[in-house]
């Protein structure tokens, strides 16, 4: 018994601290809410609310032409066979003022009966902030042709994330690495472009987006979250305003297939000179500006007469000075 009340406290500090709006209802209606609840619609009491219908808190009708009351019921049925639904809804103040929401229902027991658990949260900051991005998109798009022309001279992979990582724009090079198009990718989240099968944890580059952090990446063309199949540098850029807020995310991606050609030569020429220096009957020495040797052939090493890796602890002026008297003396 004790243990339960401790378990109501705990539930009853949750309920009545939360920033979101919560009611519970029951097959009667509204049984109870938190405090919020009465910001959220405009009432002045729990028993002004208790008393009102759920249909009180909606207009006749939602965005999409059904009426509320009949979406409700279905809304709450789903949820009843589910356990939990989440859906976007529009409610209404006692003011009339209507406004989007963000709607969980949970289904639980609570004092022997079956209840709902409606969280409500209010989204008409996010709702303003799309909308404000889709405006912005819809500009980029009328005004992009000179940005596609620029960038799609770039044989680099480049495309730009707005703050929450929606592909804002991209050069053909991002398109053909996605195997999408604009029409299907824009305004999309890029994690279901670059990883259509989802992350279980998130890979370099998808962490440094989202921490907001400038990083160049190098991934081999066998790391498992390179889509590519070659070996790719990845440059994150997080562009910024005078506030220092994050406005958006330039990407860009360099395949260094060209570069690993080139360094794979190097080596091949690397080896070859080294197998010239090291079988020519020449003695040959390189040396340091202070004559310390840096290294020797075995030629080198027979002259002077020690081990090659002697040779390391030499001095090349002072060997050339015992050299020269050796001759003199003789």
């Amino acid at each position: 018994e004790r243990e339960r009340e401790k378990h109501q406290e705990r539930f009853r500090l949750i309920f009545e601290g939360s920033s979101d709006a919560i009611m519970l209802l029951d097959e009667s209606g509204f049984f109870d809410c938190n405090a919020r609840t009465l910001d959220a619609f405009g009432l002045n009491s729990k028993e002004e609310f208790i008393s009102c219908h759920p249909s009180d808190f909606s207009p006749p009708f939602q965005p999409d032409g059904q009426d509320s009351l009949s979406a409700a019921n279905e809304q709450i049925k789903t949820a009843l066979q589910r356990g939990e639904n989440r859906f976007e809804w529009t409610h209404r103040r006692k003011n009339g003022e209507d406004f989007p929401a963000e709607v969980l229902l949970s289904a639980f027991d609570y004092d022997g009966k079956r209840v709902l658990q409606a969280t409500v949260r209010d989204i008409t900051e996010r709702k303003k902030a799309e909308r404000v991005l889709e405006e912005s998109l819809a500009h980029s798009r009328r005004e992009s042709s000179d940005w596609v022309q620029a960038m799609d001279s770039f044989t680099d992979v480049i495309y730009l994330l707005d703050p929450q990582r929606r592909l804002v724009r991209a050069n053909k090079m991002f398109y053909a690495m996605a195997h999408t198009d604009p029409e299907h990718a824009v305004g999309q989240h890029i994690v279901s472009l670059v990883h259509p099968e989802g992350e279980t944890v998130p890979c370099p580059v998808c962490r440094a987006q989202e921490e907001k952090k400038d990083k160049v990446i190098t991934m081999e063309a066998d790391h498992p979250d390179n889509p590519s199949g070659r070996p790719i540098e990845v440059n994150v850029k997080i562009l910024r305003d005078e506030t220092n807020a994050a406005t958006g995310i330039l990407m860009s991606i360099h395949d260094l297939s060209n570069a690993r050609k080139a360094e794979e030569k190097l080596r091949e020429s690397e080896r070859y000179n080294r197998m010239l220096f090291e079988s020519s009957p020449i003695g040959l020495a390189l040396s340091r500006q202070d004559g310390s040797l840096v290294d020797a052939n075995p030629a080198y090493a027979d002259i002077v007469g020690c081990k090659v890796e002697e040779t390391r602890e030499m001095n090349l002026w002072q060997n050339a000075q015992e050299a020269l008297k050796l001759v003199q003396d003789q």
